[in-house]
């Protein structure tokens, strides 16, 4: 029988606050990489450098469509930061 649990003696690990950004450079580096990379890793790095959004935020995004016909991307409520249109 265990009497107490394995992971107990380990620690969470503290989140560091990223302050680096991509240069112009990179960004257009990256930009003509991901024409190599196939649907939906292109497109889905082509709409992290257009939105500035991070990685989980643009997963979590779906398309809505108004009256009108005009798309916009937006978080669903439930991403915890509630919602809000993006594009």
């Amino acid at each position: 029988m265990v009497t107490s649990s394995p992971v107990d003696c380990i620690r969470p690990s503290r989140e560091r606050s990223r302050e680096r950004v991509l240069e112009p450079a990179e960004l257009t580096e990256v930009w003509s990489a991901s024409d190599a990379l196939s649907y939906p890793f292109g497109p889905f790095f082509r709409l992290l450098i257009l939105t500035a959004q991070r990685r989980g935020e643009v997963a979590a995004m779906r398309c809505l469509y108004s009256a009108v016909k005009i798309r916009r991307l937006g978080l669903a409520a439930t991403s915890g930061l509630g919602y809000r249109t993006n594009l």
